[in-house]
């Protein structure tokens, strides 16, 4: 439900009137509270213990899956197996649906409906609808302006992210330097703590010019942090793609001449196609929402959506809001529906052999 993120700080701060605190609701409010005269450092402090939780995590984690293969892309052709699932079938096909309609549908009808609600807490009829929300936020300079700035960032950092990911998933398993290993880790922290650790950090280290460049209270921190947060999906979808893949493939093309770039380009470059895309949408969805990041580091001029929504929601706004979230909703499908088809297409033009099979 990454489409719905923007509204998750609202949830934090009921949790906050009830008394039910997190480490993350502490930072932000001894970072953006001003009531503390040492809140960035109790701040810092907390955001310190939480990235120690999140190494000790990645450790392990790695310390399980290291010596696992997952190579399934071989010179040699092999059917694709079906599971018969029987008597199953039907009740988990069942199964599926309420959950499909729990989890995505019911939450996607309860935005649409408020976003053409006349008011909040009107009764469902026909007379108290209207679709002048979504007019009204095409007369909100913020809107259009805080659009152009998510748009920006969630097509350029996915853009930059897939392809660092190639060149680091190449290095890790072609290089021979010391350390190549630690790539896993330097990219996983990041997404395994709070994303508002992550902004304390960027204030931290950019608040001041470094080697002359300042770029704090402008767009290029939040492009940067965004680029350090979700480098973790091209990263892993790159390099589980590039785990499929049968080293005699590579070694082949070397045997006929090819060099390492020449073989990048033609052998594994396309059968790691599906991974780069889905690792630039992955990337793209959650960048184009983004809050937790964005509310600590935005600067006026250079709001996001995430940070839009949230603040016409703290307004009172709820309706408009409503309208805001359903143009994202439809922009991220639109999006995800077209990737989809021109996998589809790319994947029939890879393989034709198992496409004729299974028509």
């Amino acid at each position: 439900m990454l489409r719905f993120r923007v509204f998750l700080p609202l949830i934090a701060v009921s949790q906050l009137r009830l008394r039910i605190t997190l480490p993350t609701i502490r930072i932000y409010g001894y970072v953006g509270g001003f009531r503390d005269p040492n809140g960035m450092g109790i701040a810092t402090s907390l955001s310190m213990a939480l990235l120690g939780f999140a190494l000790v995590g990645l450790v392990l984690q790695n310390y399980f899956t290291r010596k696992q293969h997952f190579t399934v892309i071989t010179g040699k052709s092999a059917p694709i197996e079906v599971t018969d699932l029987r008597r199953w079938r039907i009740p988990l096909a069942i199964l599926v649906g309420v959950f499909a309609v729990i989890v995505l549908a019911a939450p996607v009808l309860a935005v649409a409906i408020t976003s053409m609600m006349r008011a909040l807490g009107l009764a469902i009829r026909p007379e108290n609808m209207t679709l002048g929300h979504y007019g009204r936020l095409l007369q909100m300079p913020l809107v259009a302006r805080s659009l152009r700035n998510s748009f920006f960032l969630a097509l350029s950092v996915p853009t930059i992210g897939v392809f660092a990911a190639v060149i680091l998933t190449f290095v890790k398993r072609k290089g021979r330097m010391p350390g190549r290993n630690a790539i896993d880790y330097i990219v996983s922290m990041p997404y395994a703590i709070p994303g508002i650790v992550i902004g304390v950090a960027m204030i931290l280290a950019w608040i001041r010019p470094v080697m002359g460049l300042s770029i704090y209270n402008t767009i290029w921190i939040l492009f940067i942090a965004y680029i350090v947060r979700f480098m973790i999906f091209p990263m892993r979808t790159v390099g589980a793609a590039w785990k499929q893949l049968d080293s005699s493939l590579e070694e082949a093309a070397r045997i006929s001449g090819a060099g390492e770039a020449r073989t990048l380009r033609d052998v594994s470059g396309p059968l790691i196609s599906t991974g780069i895309i889905s690792g630039w949408l992955l990337a793209f969805m959650p960048a184009l929402t983004e809050l937790t990041l964005s509310i600590l580091l935005y600067s006026p001029r250079n709001e996001t959506i995430g940070v839009t929504a949230f603040n016409v929601m703290q307004e009172g706004l709820v309706t408009v809001a409503g309208a805001y979230a359903m143009i994202i909703v439809v922009v991220v499908v639109t999006l995800n529906i077209v990737l989809n088809l021109i996998t589809a297409k790319r994947a029939r033009r890879l393989n034709p052999v198992h496409t004729e099979a299974g028509n």
